[in-house]
């Protein structure tokens, strides 16, 4: 399955993928742990696909959230992750302009 982005929601996942959405037992902690090169954290309740992740946009009520390719969810990107997320974002330009 092409996985866009995971949700922690109660005691469920939501895994968001082009074709929809499936919910699913376990833990972001464990889909974190398990595919750290796959997923990135953005917010506590939320993983996203590294591969699927453009870029972030700044809303006028000052929150941030992640564009992601080929969906039209834009998840919210928590202060605490956000230079986190800036900083991959970063990485993954330099490594593209170096190709």
């Amino acid at each position: 399955m092409d996985v866009v982005y995971l949700r922690a929601d109660q005691k469920y996942v939501s895994v968001c993928h082009p074709d929809g959405l499936l919910l699913i037992d376990g833990s972001l902690r464990t889909f974190e742990r398990d595919f750290p090169d796959l997923l990135l954290r953005i917010h506590r309740n939320t993983l996203v696909a590294r591969s699927r992740l453009l870029g972030l946009e700044r809303r006028p009520d000052g929150s941030t959230c992640a564009l992601l390719l080929d969906c039209n969810d834009t998840p919210v990107v928590s202060r605490r992750h956000l230079a986190e997320v800036r900083r991959w974002l970063r990485e993954m330009r330099r490594s593209n302009d170096a190709e």
